[in-house]
């Protein structure tokens, strides 16, 4: 997997903090770390209201457009559960200057307790965020 600096800063952090919340509660909620331009990452948590993942990460969108059209957002880590047919996190690194990826890690239950997290896969798509 070939990340940028700053892309592999924003997925280890969110990586490190997802698989914190498996091995503790067996889930997690979406949720994203935005870096608003001073180098420390701000996390942005999702609430009840919506139904979804998708509409979470809707949520969380709405909230970072405004931040990225007045040049306040440098950087963003959304992730979200994948729950189709096999548990996987969408990890959606977004960077002003280093572009977008998708980081797709799967993860199970172990037979006899604990939790396995599999090979991260990625693949670089348009951004959303940071569009000329």
């Amino acid at each position: 997997m070939n990340l940028t600096a700053g892309q592999e800063k924003l997925f280890s952090e969110a990586q490190r903090l997802t698989q914190d919340f498996i091995i503790k509660r067996g889930t997690f909620e979406t949720f994203a770390l935005a870096d608003l331009g001073d180098e420390t990452l701000t996390p942005l948590q999702t609430t009840n209201e919506f139904q979804s993942a998708q509409d979470a990460v809707g949520g969380i969108l709405a909230t970072l457009i405004p931040l990225s059209q007045q040049n306040s957002l440098q950087s963003v880590v959304i992730s979200t559960p994948m729950n189709e047919g096999t548990s996987a996190v969408v990890f959606d690194i977004d960077h002003r200057t280093d572009g977008r990826v998708l980081v797709f890690q799967p993860y199970r239950k172990k037979l006899f307790g604990g939790w396995a997290f599999g090979q991260v896969e990625s693949k670089i798509v348009e951004s959303r965020l940071f569009a000329p």
